[in-house]
């Protein structure tokens, strides 16, 4: 699977991108600039303003569109674990479970929480038009989250893989007990708990493979 996610990276790289390349260099070699602008500017497309600031998703609507995909992602196939449940271990037993509390700075984190930990993915970015909206969202592991970005399913040539029919829930049915048993008192957990409990309502949205069909 890893090796054909990283196969999967590299087709962005296709043989458009590399002619322009190939001529610009050439281009600069000769000192002419003004061509090489010319050679890349058609090819090249900022994904994002560097001062824009992703909106927030709610969690009741996180913690259901991880219920829906069964904590599956929906680009890999693998199973995702619960990132508060994550957390909550990392903040009990941290001598074990290593996290950075800021960044994730990979000296200072486990790579479980880049492997396993369940996101929620905008499939369309919002940096591109997408929307908020259930039908735009998927879990994703967050090793895939991070190689998708700003870009769309189409640019990295990924198809959407359908809805688990497992049973998996990411261990997070034991997220409320560990809370409780250990009186985690971040508002965080609380915020999750509540949230796990009691997710938004998706009946009246299609599954972002079915929207996805219909365009």
């Amino acid at each position: 699977m890893q090796n054909s996610r990283q196969s999967e990276m590299r087709t962005l790289l296709d043989d458009g991108y590399y002619l322009a390349f190939k001529t610009a260099v050439a281009a600069i070699t000769e000192g002419d600039f003004g061509g090489a602008r010319r050679a890349l500017s058609p090819a090249m497309e900022r994904m994002a303003d560097a001062e824009y600031t992703r909106p927030s998703i709610p969690l009741r609507r996180v913690a259901a569109i991880h219920a829906r995909d069964r904590y599956t992602c929906r680009y890999c196939g693998r199973r995702t674990l619960a990132l508060p449940v994550l957390n909550a271990i990392a903040d009990l037993i941290p001598d074990v479970l290593a996290r950075d509390s800021g960044a994730w700075k990979a000296h200072l984190t486990d790579i479980v929480f880049l492997r396993l930990s369940a996101s929620a993915d905008h499939i369309h970015p919002v940096t591109r038009g997408g929307s908020g909206d259930p039908d735009n969202l998927v879990s994703a592991c967050w090793l895939c989250n991070s190689m998708k970005q700003n870009y769309t399913l189409s640019e990295l040539e990924w198809n959407l893989m359908p809805r688990s029919t497992s049973s998996w829930d990411g261990l997070s049915a034991s997220l409320a007990p560990i809370v409780d048993r250990n009186r985690l008192s971040k508002s965080y957990y609380r915020a999750w708990v509540s949230a796990l409990r009691n997710p938004e309502d998706l009946s009246e949205w299609a599954d972002p493979l079915d929207h996805l069909d219909s365009d």
